[in-house]
């Protein structure tokens, strides 16, 4: 492993950091020491734990960062110059981020449909799994809902 690619673990600080490949997200490196860290990184507006890669994420969002600061006021250090021409929130992120994506795609006879879910909308995930008849869809990466007229 590359010296770059190790985790910046601070015991003081958290460091937060641009990931090259992902130029919407953030790399937050956290103790996994400190709880009190890990409740306040939750609470950034769609933080999450990626499990593969074992660290934090959160969209490089002006809300997002906003938030973070707030919450971690004299405890972060940014490992990068933040970019005053960022989008405002989320949504604006996403799209962005996915400037051909089509959230919903129907079926020619209209019994299901498609729903893509982005991996950090928790809400939205969670919504969808409350949906009876709702199925995975690992091949499109997708949800499968029913289509139901009422």
């Amino acid at each position: 492993m590359s010296n770059q690619s190790k985790p910046i673990i601070n015991y003081l600080k958290v460091s937060v950091e641009l990931i090259p490949t992902l130029p919407y997200k953030l790399k937050v490196n956290i103790s996994n020491h400190r709880r009190d860290w890990i409740e306040k990184i939750k609470k950034v507006p769609h933080a999450h734990w990626d499990k593969e890669l074992k660290y934090w994420t959160m969209p490089y969002t002006k809300q997002a960062l906003r938030s973070f600061h707030r919450l971690f006021k004299g405890e972060n250090t940014y490992l990068f110059t933040i970019n005053p021409n960022i989008p405002d929130q989320y949504k604006d992120y996403y799209e962005q981020a996915n400037p051909a994506a089509r959230v919903i795609i129907m079926d020619g006879n209209y019994q299901y449909f498609n729903c893509y879910v982005p991996k950090e909308a928790e809400a939205w995930r969670n919504l969808v799994k409350t949906i009876p008849g709702r199925t995975w869809d690992s091949q499109n990466k997708s949800w499968r809902l029913p289509y139901v007229k009422h």
